[in-house]
């Protein structure tokens, strides 16, 4: 099969972006007021008593998101596989995957920016710390999609 081909195991991955940069985007005046959760698909998980609950239904627009977003001092995404994730980080928020599994992976270039895969202080700090490096990072990673396009084209069109 193509799989098993030399070329294609050496083949970088090709990657594609899905968010509306041009609406997920840190605005540096805004103030950071609210905690927010997400539980999409993450089935048991309470929300404490001061989160904004983010829903697939609310807010409505993606505009309004992103709004939320750039207010949140931190969102706990009960969804270990959401774009929410993504899309927070970009606005600024840092994000605790409340249900992280040891095998689940959420690097970008292997660092874990913006991210806490637990709810401890430690990790928070480390993911408050790191999440511009996020932001820095999928715009090189977003950079490198014609050179990924044109080695996946090489590697499958032979």
């Amino acid at each position: 099969t193509v799989l098993e081909t030399k070329a294609a195991k050496s083949c970088e991955v090709l990657t594609v972006n899905f968010i509306e940069l041009d609406i997920f985007a840190t605005h540096p005046k805004v103030k950071r007021d609210t905690y927010c959760r997400y539980v999409g698909k993450g089935g048991d998980c309470t929300p404490r008593e001061n989160e904004v609950v983010i829903t697939s239904n609310w807010p409505e627009t993606r505009e309004e998101l992103a709004n939320l977003l750039r207010k949140c001092i931190l969102l706990r995404s009960c969804d270990n596989y959401s774009a929410i994730t993504t899309e927070a980080r970009l606005c600024g928020c840092p994000v605790v995957i409340v249900n992280a599994l040891p095998e689940d992976t959420y690097r970008i270039n292997d660092k874990l920016s913006g991210l806490a895969l637990n709810d401890t202080q430690e990790e928070i700090n480390k993911a408050k710390a790191t999440v511009i490096e996020f932001t820095y990072d999928y715009y090189v990673q977003m950079n490198l999609f014609d050179k990924q396009l044109a080695e996946f084209i090489e590697v499958t069109q032979k």
